[in-house]
Parts: C-alpha cells; structure tokens; sequence
C-alpha cells in the first residue's frame, strides 16, 4: 500500500515518541528518520539501544514495518511528550521516503557543495524546518539566509554575523544550556512542564568561514538545546551533507538521498503563500476587486510607543512613575509591572505593553505575580483551566511567557523572567512586579508622613489606578480568593488617604481627582463620597453638595444589588454642611 504525506507525519510524530518511552533509560537519541511511502519508520540512532516489539533491529537501527497499525504504539507514545523539535526533513531516499534529522542530535551538520547549491539546501531546511509541525516552539536563527526561508515563522531571527547568532542562541536557551540531563529526555519526560525549546542556528554560505573551530566543537557535542546547521565544509563535523558527482550522500551513514533545495525566488514564493493564506478574500463588484481599506504605513505599525527605542534592552526602572519632587520615597527597582487595577497588561517603564500571542499567557503571569510563594506548576494549571490541560499546551504556555518577556525587556544575565526549574515551583523573577506592590508599599510608607509629604509619596500610587481591579477579563480565580476585593480596598483606601491629606490641605481640585480615581473602582464608595461634599463645602459652593448627593443617589438606585438606603453618615454629613 502507498501511504500519503499526511499519514506518514502522523506515524512519524506516534513512532518517535514510542520509541522515546524506551530511550529515554539510557544515553541514545533518534538522529535520523526514514518515512517510507508503504509507511514504514526506520530509526537511527546516536548510540546503540533495545527497543521493544514491534520494533525489529539491533544496535543503532531500528525499523517499524508498515504493515503495523499505530495504535500499537499509541499507549507508548501517549506517556511521553514530543522529544525531536528539532526533527525537520533533509530530503527524500532513492525509493521516495522521506529523509527526517533531529539537528539537536546531529548537533552539527555541514553541508558541502557548491556553494549556491549549499545555500539552496540550507534554505530548504530553514524552510522545511519553520513549516514543520514539530519545530513550532523552536528558536531560529539565520546568518546569511534570506529571511523569506523562514517563511514567517514567530521565532525565527535574522542577524548580521555568527557571534551574534551564537550570543543570542545563548539568551535564548537560557539555563537549559545548564541540565545535565539532554533536552530529548528533558522533553519526553514532561520535565517540569516545560517545552526545552532549542535554538537552531543556520549559516548561509556567505557567513560559513566565521564558524570557528571550537564553536564547530562545541555544537558536535552539545546534544540538546542547540544545533548549528552551516553552507559549507566543516572540519571534523559529525554529520555532512556531501555532493558528490551523482548524489547527496548523508555521511557517515553514506545514506544517498535527494536534499530539499529552495531557491531565493522559491521561497519568496512560498514566503508569499504562507503570508497571504489567512488573509481574508477581496470582495468582487462586475469582476473586479474593490478597495475596502487601504492600509497606511503608520497604521500598520500602530501600537509602537514612540519613545521605546524597541532593541529590548531596557535597563530596570527606579523609582517607577514617581514625581521629581517625591525626595521622601522611591519605589523599588523594577523592569516589568503586571497592571492589575485595570485592564490586566505587563507594561515596561515606558508603559509600553508586552505583546502576548494568548490570553491565557498573560493570564499565567498574572497568576504568578499574585501567588509568589506557591507559584507551582499544578496550582497554575488547576486555576487557569476548568478541565484537565495537555502537558504540551501548558509548556507552550511557559514557554511564550517567557520569550514575549524577554524579547520585549532583555532579563538580567544569567536569568530569566519565568524560571527554568526541575521542580513543580514555576518562580517569576523578583523584577516583575505588580502596580499593587507599589500601591501597598507607597500606602504604608505614607502612613506616618507629614500631609505634604504624605500627598507626594500617594500621588504616584493613585495615578496607577486606572479601573476596577481585572477589568474586560473572564478571569474565574480571583474572586473566590479574595483578591479581587483586597485591590479594591487597596485603591480606595489609597485614594481616600491622599484625598483626606490634599484636604487637609485644602487643596480642594486634589480632593476632586484623588476620589475620582477611587471611584473608578467602586463607584459610591461612602468614604470618597463624604470627602467631595466636604472640598465642595469647603470652597463654599453647596449647590456641589447638593449634585454631588444627586450622583450619588443614582448610584444606588442603579445597584441592583442593594436597598437603595443611603448611608446614615452621609445623610448626617449632608444635613451639617447644607446647614451652614
């Protein structure tokens, strides 16, 4: 029987993560997989194994017969997670199979040719690699590859030079470079629930005589969490892709194959394709499209802050939004804020917002802020989810947390923003802070200041108050936890303290704009209310006591929820100052 590409990418993905159930006991890798056109799966292996029937073979070389009906291996593969992110298609056998490498187990791979035929296959393997269905979490890297090649896939980076290249490899792998145990064990075994994406670096002809002998050693030997693939000859390179007079020969297996080789003006075409086929259709009047929306070049780049130099590296912010002339407090050092009273975001010290591909992302960090001292794993995953969560969904979760992090603001050297760990603790980096941290801290600062200095120290902490507390979410935790209610006595008490200082003041405009921040999280708080009768009376304007009643008033007819009474010190309040 003949099996088409579809199926054979499903017995691919089932094959290799059967086989990891075995493999990831001892110290071997699958390097190399061969999809035949009958459905049979044939493995390569780093080092010799024992792998369990249906599997026949011995030593390195293993082969799953076509005949064999996957649901076989299906409770095998179910145990484990995907472990071969990297695995992307080199090219096709003589008999039409297909020819999968896994670059991370290969660590290295030269391809030697002419050169324009070196680059077409390193093109080709950009390309296969960013439209693979494995390598969606991967990190790819190009150096002298034409941009088109990744046809538009949400990691991949273009840079100038190998040093580069290797820097931001290095940033981007972060502390998985630092696990003893290899990123395809790390990966089978769900450990920690994380995806342990790789960064795969490719090399254009052009930028191949900068691949420096210890960098060639270094990714030969690495076996996980980096791969470097280079349009050139390499010395000493494990693996080779070498053309000869008659074929590609895959060495050292001397495996003959035909390599996948993409021109420039190919895959700017497929670039092209993948671009344009989710756009919507054009809409057709007597045969002819119709211009509905043309598109400026400063709407399409909408959302940039003009102020943010958009390199990523931006340095921890003191002080926060403090004013100049707050000599009596400074916030804490920080480099991200997770706005929760309001619409939730994580903005930077310029304001500008992280951009995150999900809601649930940014849902998760929000949940890490609030429960620093049991942010786990699975309390993360029993809050945010009703039912049951796919390990592989919660790691790409993680793992896009982390990376929209750290490309917005570079984390210190040597961290990350959300912690790489073994354990169930999932830690969210101390420089990641909440708008109520700097709230609390300014509240309790202020507590025992003089009224001036007690009005410079809250000014900043109201001005953070933007809306009532998760505003436009659906978010199913907080309430039962209290915490919605705790941030809304968090900002109307802080309200009403710089209020009651700015009276005491007597600046009246202060009381005015501090209790309409309050109110935007609990509109006919009595507190903020009592205090705009009071500045109105103050100024001696009691035609403002009388609206500010009215308002009030509507407030409470339009609370479904309460008896319509006012407060009985209000009414007091009113009768004295309306008595004056």
């Amino acid at each position: 029987r003949s099996v088409d590409a579809a199926e054979r990418v499903l017995r691919v993905d089932i094959a290799v993560r059967a086989a990891a159930a075995t493999l990831v006991e001892g110290p071997a890798q699958i390097a190399v997989v061969r999809a035949g056109t009958d459905g049979s799966i044939e493995l390569t292996l780093t080092a010799g194994a024992s792998l369990p029937a249906p599997w026949l073979g011995d030593g390195s070389r293993w082969t799953l017969s076509g005949s064999i009906p996957v649901e076989l291996l299906a409770d095998a593969a179910r145990s484990v997670g995907a472990p071969c992110v990297a695995l992307t298609q080199l090219g096709a056998d003589d008999e039409g199979g297909d020819v999968l490498v896994d670059l991370e187990a290969l660590g290295l791979l030269a391809i030697g040719g002419p050169p324009e035929d070196a680059d077409a296959v390193v093109r080709g393997v950009a390309a296969t690699l960013a439209s693979s269905v494995f390598a969606e979490l991967a990190n790819l890297i190009g150096v002298g590859v034409d941009p088109a090649a990744f046809l538009g896939h949400r990691h991949a980076h273009h840079v100038d030079t190998v040093d580069e290249a290797v820097e931001l490899a290095t940033a981007l792998v972060g502390t998985t470079a630092a696990t003893v145990q290899s990123t395809f064990v790390l990966r089978a075994r769900h450990t920690s629930g994380e995806a342990w994406e790789p960064a795969v670096v490719l090399t254009g002809a052009t930028a191949a005589i900068d691949v420096t002998d210890e960098l060639a050693r270094t990714a030969a030997r690495r076996r996980g969490g980096f791969a470097l693939v280079v349009a050139g000859p390499v010395d000493g390179a494990p693996w080779s892709l070498r053309c000869g007079r008659s074929a590609w020969t895959l060495e050292p297996l001397g495996l003959e194959i035909v390599p996948v080789g993409l021109s420039v003006a190919e895959v700017v075409a497929l670039d092209d394709l993948v671009r344009h086929a989710g756009a919507p259709l054009e809409p057709v009047v007597d045969g002819d499209p119709v211009d509905v929306l043309t598109w400026s070049d400063d709407v399409v780049d909408r959302g940039q802050d003009p102020s943010h130099d958009g390199d990523g590296h931006d340095e921890p912010v003191s002080g926060g939004r403090a004013s100049a002339e707050d000599a009596a407090y400074r916030d804490p050092d920080w480099s991200l804020m997770v706005r929760l009273l309001g619409p939730v975001g994580v903005v930077d010290g310029r304001g500008a917002a992280v951009p995150f591909g999900r809601s649930k992302t940014l849902e998760l960090v929000t949940w890490l802020a609030l429960h620093r001292e049991h942010s786990t794993r699975q309390g993360a995953r029993t809050a945010l989810w009703e039912l049951d969560v796919r390990d592989a969904t919660f790691a790409n979760v993680v793992s896009e947390a982390r990376r929209s992090m750290a490309r917005h603001v570079a984390p210190p050297e040597g961290a990350e923003w959300l912690g790489r760990t073994l354990t169930e603790v999932l830690p969210l980096h101390d420089a990641v802070v909440t708008d109520a941290d700097l709230v609390r801290a300014r509240v309790e600062h202020a507590r025992t200041l003089p009224p001036d200095l007690a009005i410079d120290t809250l000014r900043p902490a109201v001005e953070l108050i933007v809306d009532a507390p998760f505003a436009g979410t659906g978010y199913l935790w907080p309430d039962p936890e209290g915490l919605t209610s705790n941030l809304v006595l968090l900002a109307t008490g802080a309200a009403t303290d710089l209020a009651g200082h700015c009276l005491s003041m007597g600046d009246v405009d202060g009381v005015f704009w501090a209790t309409g921040q309050g109110l935007k999280v609990l509109p006919g708080h009595e507190e903020l209310i009592g205090l705009r009768m009071r500045a109105h009376a103050r100024a001696g304007d009691l035609s403002g006591v009388r609206l500010e009643w009215q308002s009030y008033e509507r407030v409470l007819d339009a609370d479904r929820w309460g008896d319509g009474e006012p407060a009985e010190k209000l009414v007091i309040l009113r009768k004295q100052l309306l008595s004056t």
